[in-house]
């Protein structure tokens, strides 16, 4: 009878060190799983000596590491976006089921600037066999048609046939950049999506606008544009002094007054009597072609440099005032989500700059043949006086996005 107690108690204590052993292991291959970094070094830790009842774990590396339960959620945690990863290259867009079907919306767009090379751009990544067809370059959605849902969007778009190989979904609306709708909008439909931004020496930018909208209004047999490239210019900058910087220089004068208050260094008899040009009309004032501007948020309905307008005469000045409008945008996404092309190196190396796009994108390197220069406009040359203006104009402002970038991106000082 002891000799049966006693086999069958080594029975139980064998049965707990074999429960005890396969614990580990599954314990071990959950970590291999979670982190491919450490898979080599975990699995030769499962190496078992003698297996049978009494076998052990045999370390022949490194110790084996000791995880407590934060350990435990890390790991858990890392297999979760693993299992993201994973998702992402199996459907790298974002689709969803939509009437019985799925869709799938763009993981690139190229978002602007206007008269900085996005119709080239456009036109030679639609040549990419990995990226699919669209029905037009400017779809407008974010910014003119974000009412009529996703699936109006998704049809502009070659439809997705195989999840296995999808090809990528992109489009180019120059006007979403400098719109205050677009960002937020985007953000809460294509988190994570990957942008294009082309930027341009915004003098240049501003006197190819000019001669690309006398061009755009014969074509579409409107009323020409009677005014200089000076008159528009000048009336702009009065506009903007006026509509955009009086009304920031209005609020940070509020502030003070606030703090002054505060601080106990105010007369409380002393009214507060400075009023926000952003509110008053400005029929006084000699405003042609931005006559609406005399209600300022008729032009400027945010009150800042961002604008609704996607006339193409519209914005010559606010348009290539590029820092306000990055630095908008990068309250809802985070800058490496961001490609900043130099419009003048796609003029000069237009193959190493697709070469630069397709290493963001994540495609493989295509021959596009020969690059033909699109929806170019020639013009004549700015007036000199004209070109210091605005060079004085645009400095600053170039140097604060340089800043932001931690690039110079070498156009005019």
């Amino acid at each position: 009878m002891e000799n049966l107690l006693s086999l069958q108690k080594d029975f139980y204590e064998q049965q707990e060190t074999i429960r005890t052993q396969v614990k580990e292991i599954e314990r071990l291959m959950e970590i291999v799983k979670s982190n491919s970094d450490t898979n080599v070094e975990l699995l030769t830790e499962l190496t078992l000596n003698g297996g049978g009842a009494g076998g052990k774990v045999v370390k022949t590396s490194k110790p084996k590491p000791t995880y407590n339960k934060e350990g435990d959620n890390k790991i858990q945690q890392l297999e979760l976006a693993n299992r993201v990863e994973q998702s992402k290259k199996v459907l790298p867009n974002t689709c969803l089921p939509v009437a019985n079907k799925t869709i799938c919306l763009p993981n690139f767009i190229c978002i602007g600037t206007m008269k900085s090379g996005t119709t080239f751009l456009d036109y030679y990544l639609q040549k990419h066999p990995q990226v699919a067809k669209h029905t037009k370059k400017e779809i407008w959605f974010f910014n003119s048609f974000y009412s009529y849902g996703v699936e109006w969007y998704a049809n502009h778009f070659e439809p997705v046939l195989n999840f296995d190989n999808q090809k990528l979904i992109g489009e180019s609306t120059p006007f979403y950049i400098n719109n205050p709708n677009t960002a937020a909008r985007m953000f809460v439909t294509l988190k994570n999506v990957k942008m294009i931004l082309m930027l341009r020496d915004p003098v240049d930018r501003a006197l190819s606008q000019y001669y690309f909208s006398i061009k755009w209004l014969e074509r579409n047999k409107s009323q020409p544009l009677n005014y200089t490239f000076e008159e528009m210019i000048t009336q702009e900058i009065e506009v903007i002094d006026t509509c955009v910087r009086g009304n920031q220089k209005y609020h940070e004068q509020f502030q003070q007054r606030k703090l002054d208050e505060l601080n106990g260094d105010v007369d409380e008899e002393e009214e507060w009597d400075v009023i926000n040009p952003f509110y008053q009309p400005h029929t006084d004032k000699n405003w042609t072609f931005y006559k609406e501007c005399s209600r300022c948020e008729k032009c400027w309905p945010t009150g800042n440099i961002l604008h609704t307008s996607g006339h193409p005469t519209f914005g010559m000045v606010a348009k290539s005032l590029y820092w306000e409008q990055l630095d908008h945008w990068l309250n809802f996404f985070p800058l490496d989500q961001f490609l900043i092309v130099r419009y003048e190196d796609l003029h000069v190396k237009p193959e190493k700059v697709l070469r630069e796009v397709e290493e963001f994108l994540g495609l493989p390197a295509h021959n596009y043949g020969d690059f033909i220069p699109k929806n170019a406009v020639p013009h004549e040359k700015m007036d000199p006086k004209m070109e210091k203006l605005l060079t004085d104009y645009f400095r600053p402002h170039n140097e604060k996005l340089y800043k932001l970038l931690n690039r110079d991106m070498g156009w005019r000082r």
